[in-house]
């Protein structure tokens, strides 16, 4: 009998910036997300990038010239579910925000992008706690400790930017 089919993810960019073992963890978070949102299976590339690609991004595709955090772009197309973008200095400023390791706001901000891979979205307060109170539970399965009180931190600086 084989096993079943996974989800295959690439990651990409500024490897330098994780361990490998943060790489595989990161993985594993996004394939067990994924699985436990009921994804159809297919390709996602997660990108650890900086504050000047992501902005860029953020951009050209939101028209807000900031970075932010993380940024999901949903595909769908010929078995590729989407593309992610995580800024790792983002990533390292939320965390020494939080107190938390590094390696653990990534894994938040993976599952948050995996979970507009699911169909979630935070454009609402009330969107917005039901999405943490998602990633919280998603990170409690892969031993994570949660935060009701996660948020990323480029919110405020965005609706400022709009205001």
């Amino acid at each position: 009998m084989e096993p079943p089919p996974e989800h295959q993810i690439a990651i990409t960019g500024d490897l330098a910036s994780i361990s490998p073992e943060v790489e595989a963890r990161l993985r594993a978070v996004l394939a067990s997300t994924l699985l436990a949102e009921g994804v159809p299976i297919g390709s996602l590339n997660l990108a650890i990038t900086d504050d000047q690609e992501i902005s860029d991004l953020n951009h050209r595709f939101r028209g807000i010239s900031l970075p932010t955090d993380v940024l999901t772009f949903i595909d769908g197309s010929h078995g590729h579910l989407a593309d992610i973008a995580i800024s790792f200095p983002m990533a390292l400023r939320q965390a020494e925000s939080r107190g938390v390791p590094v390696a653990e706001e990534l894994a938040m901000l993976a599952i948050h992008g995996a979970l507009h891979v699911a169909g979630f979205d935070d454009e609402t307060d009330a969107d917005r706690q039901q999405m943490v109170q998602r990633m919280n539970q998603r990170a409690a399965e892969v031993g994570i400790a949660s935060d009701s009180e996660w948020w990323s931190h480029h919110y405020n600086w965005e609706v400022a930017a709009c205001a």
